[in-house]
């Protein structure tokens, strides 16, 4: 099954000039200072006469930052935080526990997917919500489903599909018949403890089925959203949806002291990269993600760790709070 629409992955006003020009800036000035490094240590003539402070200030500069590409690729990508959001509203009857995990980008079984399932397993959750991205570019299929299987022995498991479900190396439809239920643009009745939920899942970038599909909501009854793009964050006040949980952009994976996230790659850029967002009684919770872009490039993440979220629904006035 192949949606209609165009994701919303691959439209032009996803990528900001901005945030490109910030990337190539940072990049280009660790090239620059590993080659300045590379040049004092050869004795290249240009670099020749640089005092002593400057050569001293340009080998730090240089250790500094291999220390910090060793730590974002060897030991980061695989440290999970376990996060937990609590989201009160009178609409529930009582507490509910919910597990949010979002883009696996899974290339082969490892660490930290063992780290996931153990860490969800802890959450004793009610149910799981998954917002897409389980696979990766390249990825060994058979360790992808044996993860979606594994999950969905955990807790009632319910998927939305992200832009990576629409390509080839890993589609929703290979993933199917392993105990999670895709909402490709529909809607799922839960019970919990005591207490009814809507949950509706859309296809990325299909904003047209986000608002068709409100109408399906019954007023009285709590309704989560997952729609694996923030896109909607800035909007939240004006969706019908008590919860939307969204995913992609991996909260940036390298996250600089005082200027965050460089680049998100969706429509409100840096600005909704990660964590909790409210407006009118509604909440929005922006995962950080597991796993990290793939194309055979190294994993990283610096100041970013991969994260899974606890949701602990309680009764009373609305409100949110991220308890971390």
């Amino acid at each position: 099954m192949r949606p209609a629409h165009i994701p919303s992955r691959y439209r032009l006003g996803h990528v900001h000039p901005g945030e490109v020009a910030a990337v190539l800036a940072f990049l280009a000035l660790i090239l620059a200072a590993l080659a300045a490094a590379a040049g004092l240590l050869l004795g290249l003539p240009p670099l020749a006469g640089v005092p002593l402070p400057a050569r001293l200030g340009i080998y730090g500069a240089s250790l500094g930052g291999l220390l910090c590409i060793a730590y974002g690729t060897l030991v980061e990508p695989w440290t999970l935080e376990v996060r937990r959001v609590e989201v009160r509203s009178p609409k529930l009857g009582g507490p509910v526990r919910l597990a949010h995990v979002s883009d696996l980008h899974m290339r082969r079984w490892t660490r930290i997917e063992e780290r996931v399932l153990a860490a969800v397993r802890g959450m004793e959750p009610d149910a799981v919500l998954v917002t897409g991205d389980f696979g990766a570019n390249p990825t060994v299929a058979d360790d992808v489903r044996r993860f979606v299987r594994e999950l969905a022995a955990i807790a009632p498991t319910y998927c939305s599909r992200g832009n990576h479900e629409y390509r080839g190396h890993c589609p929703m439809e290979s993933l199917q018949g392993l105990g999670a239920t895709w909402l490709v643009n529909a809607k799922a009745r839960v019970r919990a403890q005591g207490t009814t939920l809507d949950v509706v899942g859309v296809d990325a970038g299909d904003e047209a089925a986000v608002r068709s599909l409100e109408g399906s909501l019954e007023p009285g009854v709590f309704s989560i959203l997952l729609y694996h793009y923030p896109d909607l964050v800035p909007e939240l006040a004006g969706l019908a949806y008590d919860l939307m949980l969204c995913g992609h952009t991996h909260g940036g994976q390298v996250r600089l002291p005082w200027l965050g996230a460089l680049i998100c790659m969706s429509r409100p850029g840096t600005a909704c990269s990660h964590g909790l967002f409210q407006a009118e009684g509604r909440t929005a919770h922006v995962s950080r993600g597991i796993g990290c872009e793939s194309y055979l490039l190294p994993r990283i993440r610096f100041r970013c760790p991969p994260e899974v979220t606890l949701i602990a629904l309680e009764p009373g006035p609305p409100s949110a709070t991220d308890a971390g």
